[in-house]
């Protein structure tokens, strides 16, 4: 495996000085495992919207949650809400949005056939004409434009879940998959379904709330056995 980005995750908001202190917020957000996703009653569910949602709430914000498929970027700068929780912090953004400072940082990996990835540039280098490294993920619209970016010749092939992508490696469809780190999920008032759920946005594990100890402890030394396995292969 090789690790290709570090994200973070802030919360984006469009520079226009419209608010007021009893104003609700529309606050955006799209499908992207396994930070966030859109339940089955079509309210948001995962990591992102958990802390978000707790964070508005200690402060007394109203927030009205509007699910987009057209990309952060673009719904901020139409007007169509006012923030997103989950964002990818670039210079460029910058300059028309306030990004806060990064409530999540996370590592993503490539992984694929050693001698594919041996031959993997670094960002900037040159690409030789004709020369492609197609790479499988559940791309949400930001990864997929910066990918010639930081992977000269890339060229993204899309997947409905990590695990596709995976799989789609394994049988030789892409060079390699772009997946994150091992996530466990964790739910508050868990209602049936919402494991089945997680697991097939791409979590790795599933945990509900309250947590007991001894099964977090279980969990954690399971993924932590799993690296080493990984890392000593």
């Amino acid at each position: 495996m090789l690790p290709v980005l570090v994200a973070g995750a802030a919360v984006g908001l469009h520079l226009r000085r419209r608010e007021l202190p009893s104003r609700e917020y529309r606050i955006g957000y799209e499908t992207n495992p396994p930070n966030i996703m859109k339940g089955p009653d079509g309210k948001p569910v995962g990591l992102g919207p958990e802390v978000v949602i707790e964070a508005a709430r200690r402060r007394g914000i109203k927030l009205k949650w509007i699910y987009s498929d057209q990309g952060s970027e673009k719904t901020l700068r139409a007007g169509g809400v006012d923030l997103w929780p989950v964002f990818t912090d670039m210079p460029e953004r910058r300059k028309f949005l306030h990004i806060t400072d990064a409530w999540l940082e996370y590592e993503m990996v490539m992984v694929g056939r050693a001698e594919r990835i041996a031959q993997i540039k670094k960002p900037g280098a040159r690409s030789e004409p004709g020369e492609t490294f197609r790479v499988g993920a559940q791309f949400i619209p930001v990864t997929k434009r910066t990918l010639p970016q930081w992977l000269p010749g890339g060229v993204a092939v899309d997947y409905p879940s990590p695990v596709a992508a995976l799989e789609g490696a394994c049988r030789g469809e892409v060079d390699a998959a772009y997946i994150g780190t091992p996530i466990v999920a964790m739910t508050a008032n868990a209602m049936k379904g919402d494991r089945d759920l997680c697991l097939d946005a791409g979590m790795d594990d599933y945990l509900c709330k309250p947590v007991d100890p001894e099964t977090l402890r279980a969990a954690l030394e399971r993924w932590s056995e799993r690296a080493r396995e990984r890392r000593d292969a």
